[in-house]
């Protein structure tokens, strides 16, 4: 329908000879190539998780068992190696930094992300492990900026910190690291509140996440420039009701190119050094294999395996076969290894809430007795056949 009256009028088609085609010079052809944006990539992908809820002196706190759970299976999509641990001390913290900086090599992409108690001086950031002194000071934390300085020193591709933590002023402590930084331009910090300010968890009965994470699982997948995802991670906090005013997402980033946790992995002149770091990720998460074991008594069960997280294990027992006159029977896991702590509440429960169990509990086999075991990091050798036996009652 025309509004107005107007003089339409149709033209033969126009048709254009093309030459033939020229020689471009080699100069040319070299301009043109360098003109093509840059492929980016990672020589790999390594991702330290830590979650401290299971404090001796401070607030217990609850969404970081589920936020590192969650972004665990979501790096994986990414093709992140890994590495998720629960309640570490500060010689535990210490250790997995090690362990972590040990799978670091040029080019490659390494994340941290730290959910727990936590604050800020003079710029520098301090996590806080489960055994830390009340009140604490920075010789009992772990110092964020030192860690970088130690990926800095392995000529990693990029940086990346997710700090889910208070950024309160410790005025128990006066002391100022001396950390001196290289001048890189791939570092980026996403930490959940702004400086001087404190992370929320959401209060909930259940498990839930965290604000932060509650909002960047949603991004995290995004084919996307690492900043531009914590940008619309920050857009989607701010439009929260429940903290709006309280928790705000601040990055600080050095990225003068557009990494993004999705760039794919070349190994390059690296592959023999993946190689070796990738066997040594697979051996340290490598389960027990499930077997299936026999007794005198006519009775034959099945032992089972499967991860929570790096340093949570959950062992599932069940009856396969039992004698037709034996009328109760159940197997039980015992005699653990003193290295461990393990609470007998957490052990041959008929379901895996009771040990503690709630986010693995869909993908478990059913009717079987569960024992939960946390803090695997304090065994010497990990071997549970010979730390446990098995028993029949």
């Amino acid at each position: 329908m025309w509004t107005n009256e107007v003089d339409v009028s149709i033209t033969p088609r126009i048709w254009v000879k093309v030459s033939e085609p020229e020689e471009v010079s080699e100069a040319a052809g070299e301009y043109f190539l360098n003109s093509l944006p840059e492929k980016l990539y990672a020589t790999d992908k390594v991702a330290l998780l830590i979650g401290n809820l299971s404090y001796q002196n401070h607030p217990q706190l609850k969404a970081p068992m589920v936020d590192v759970y969650e972004l665990t299976n979501l790096l994986r999509q990414l093709n992140f190696k890994v590495v998720s641990l629960l309640d570490l001390t500060e010689s535990e913290m210490r250790n997995a930094v090690d362990e972590f900086l040990l799978l670091l090599h040029k080019g490659v992409y390494g994340l941290l992300y730290y959910a727990g108690h936590g604050y800020e001086n003079y710029g520098n950031s301090f996590m806080v492990p489960v055994d830390a002194p009340n009140p604490y000071h920075s010789a009992n934390c772990l110092c964020v900026q030192s860690i970088l300085k130690l990926m800095q020193e392995k000529e990693t591709g990029l940086n990346v910190f997710l700090l889910d933590m208070c950024r309160k002023r410790n005025f128990h402590d006066d002391s100022t690291p001396n950390i001196v930084l290289r001048v890189t331009a791939n570092i980026v910090f996403g930490y959940a509140t702004c400086q001087d300010a404190e992370a929320f968890e959401l209060s909930s009965t259940s498990f839930i996440n965290g604000v932060f994470v509650k909002f960047l699982k949603k991004r995290l997948l995004d084919d996307e420039k690492i900043t531009v995802v914590l940008d619309r991670v920050a857009e989607d906090m701010g439009q929260f009701d429940a903290t709006k005013g309280k928790q705000a997402l601040e990055i600080r980033s050095s990225l003068s190119e557009r990494r993004a946790l999705t760039d794919p992995i070349v190994p390059g002149d690296s592959h023999s050094l993946a190689h070796v770091h990738s066997r040594q990720w697979a051996k340290a998460h490598e389960l027990p294999e499930s077997m299936c074991l026999s007794f005198d008594c006519g009775v034959q069960i099945k032992l089972g395996f499967a991860a929570e997280f790096s340093n949570v294990l959950v062992i599932y027992t069940h009856i396969i076969k039992k004698p037709v006159d034996m009328t109760f029977c159940q197997a039980h896991v015992t005699d653990f290894s003193q290295d461990l702590d393990v609470d007998p509440k957490e052990m041959n429960r008929e379901t895996p809430e009771e040990t503690g169990i709630y986010l693995l509990s869909s993908s478990l086999p059913q009717h079987c007795l569960y024992t939960r075991l946390s803090s695997l990091q304090k065994l010497r050798v990990v071997n549970f056949l010979n730390h446990q036996n098995r028993s029949i009652l």
